[in-house]
Parts: C-alpha cells; sequence; structure tokens
C-alpha cells in the first residue's frame, strides 16, 4: 500500500513550444519535471520511482534524452543516476558538487535541443548558495527551473554544508545576479514546495517571478542583512541529510528501507 511520502501526482501544460510536466511527492514536497517537445525529452530531478518518468514518456511518445539533477541533493535519494541507466539517456550534472560516479560536467550556456528551435538551456552554472554546484535551466523565456535557490515561498537553505555565512552570501549573489535579472513573466518551477504552499489539483506548484518578488521579503534586502537574516533563521535540518547525501554522491549504498532513510517532510527552505 502507499504511503503518503510516495504518493505522487501530476500536472501538465505548454510553455515555449515544449510540455512541462511536474510531478508533486507530496507527503515529501519534492518536485521533478519532464520536460519534453517533438520525438524527445529531459527529466528534471527524478526520484527513485523512475517508472514514473518512464510511463510519462511512454505515453506522449518521448524518448528520455538526458536526466538532470538541479543540484546535490540532501533530502531525498536521487533517481538520477537509475533512470539514466534504465533509459540510456545521458546523465547531466555540474561538477562543482563532488558525485563519484561517471556523468558528463555541465557549463554555463550548454542547451539541448527537444526539437528544432526549442531547447532547454543551461542558464545558470553555478548559482551557488543552498549548493557550491546548484544549477538552473530555462526553457525558452518561459520558465525558470530553479531547483532549491528559489521557492514559491522563500530560497534555499546555505548550511548544510557547514559554511552558512560564505554560502549565505554566495546565494545572495546568485539571486540578485543570475535569478532576479530575469523577466516577470517568466515562470519560476522549483524543487521543493513547503507546507505553506497550498498544492491544487491541475495547477502547477508554480508562480511568474514578477510575483515573487513583490511577496518573498528576503528578495528586497541588500547583501548585508540578507546574510544576517538567513544565519537567524535556518532550522532543523533534514533528517538524514548527510548519509542521503553521501549516497547521492555514490559515497555510500543504501542499507534497508530508502522510505524509512527519506522519512519526513524537505527542510531545504529557509523558514
Amino acid at each position: 500500500m502507499a504511503t503518503w511520502g510516495s504518493t505522487y501526482d501530476h500536472v501538465a501544460g505548454d510553455f515555449a513550444g515544449a510540455t512541462v510536466v511536474q510531478l508533486r511527492r507530496r507527503g515529501k514536497g519534492c518536485l521533478s519535471y519532464v520536460v519534453g517537445a517533438g520525438s524527445g525529452a529531459v527529466v528534471i530531478d527524478p526520484s527513485r520511482e523512475i517508472g514514473l518518468y518512464t510511463d510519462i514518456a511512454q505515453k506522449e511518445d518521448w524518448a528520455i534524452t538526458h536526466v538532470l539533477d538541479t543540484h546535490l541533493h540532501a533530502d531525498h535519494l536521487s533517481g538520477a543516476r537509475e533512470l539514466a541507466a534504465a533509459t540510456g539517456a545521458a546523465l547531466w550534472l555540474n561538477p562543482a558538487d563532488h558525485f563519484h560516479f561517471d556523468f558528463v560536467p555541465l557549463s554555463d550556456g550548454k542547451s539541448i535541443e527537444l526539437r528544432p528551435g526549442v531547447d532547454l538551456k543551461v542558464s545558470s552554472v553555478s548559482v551557488p548558495g543552498h549548493t557550491e554546484g546548484s544549477t538552473m535551466y530555462q526553457l525558452g523565456e518561459k520558465a525558470i527551473f530553479t531547483g532549491d535557490t528559489l521557492f514559491l515561498e522563500s530560497v534555499g537553505r546555505p548550511d548544510l554544508a557547514d559554511q552558512a555565512e560564505a554560502f549565505a552570501h554566495h546565494l545572495f549573489k546568485s539571486l540578485h545576479e543570475r535569478v532576479l535579472t530575469l523577466s516577470d513573466e517568466i515562470t519560476v518551477f522549483p524543487a521543493h514546495f513547503g507546507p505553506d504552499v497550498v498544492v491544487h489539483t491541475n495547477q502547477f506548484v508554480a508562480k511568474k517571478l514578477g510575483s515573487l518578488r513583490h511577496v518573498l521579503a528576503p528578495l528586497a534586502l541588500n547583501e548585508h542583512d540578507f546574510v544576517d537574516w538567513a544565519l537567524a533563521n535556518v532550522k532543523d535540518r533534514p533528517g538524514n541529510y548527510q548519509r542521503i547525501v553521501r549516497i547521492n554522491e555514490g559515497d555510500a549504498k543504501i542499507n534497508g528501507d530508502a522510505g524509512d532513510l527519506e522519512i519526513g517532510p524537505n527542510r531545504c527552505a529557509i523558514a
């Protein structure tokens, strides 16, 4: 029987000539994406339930050509390696996060052509702050997949690598130099949502960047005040996060039930 932590739903819509399918893992607050056009598709931040992604691709008659993570996840186990191996897709990751297995290193401006005129672009490598290898992916001028850099209710926490002050400075620069310079009309698709975000059936967990500018107070702070705010407000870290990081890096194996390891909500945002 499925548990709340492994219960998913999804919603789909068209952006910049492609179809974006957002998968929502309700009990964990995790978001992942299939972005497809023509005969090809890219998967962003997949969980280990890889059949969810292959089923969507099969239904839409897409071949999964690339698998991407936005960063080294600390709250849940990534399915990127397993999905890439199962489909023969290329695995693209940011080498600024220390993965110890084979992958294709990302670089700024690299793009994936889904069909002629429709590209998913690596828009920022990296946007450090949450992790050193945090990366965003942009779909034309219509959609940006921000990972754990920018959420609908907050920004990514900078303390998981035990360099909170330095990472908070990096996060401020990433937000102001790489995110807030984009058009107000671009839709922000994050990698997680917290308990204060209401999830509606058939509606994306996403917002226009212009609306976030006006509702997220940290985005209006100067660098000094932003760092002070970030350091003062980081709270409980994700459960088992150090072991999850080692598994996602390729330095440890799963022993026992992965569900037990991932139990509890994500705590990736600054509360």
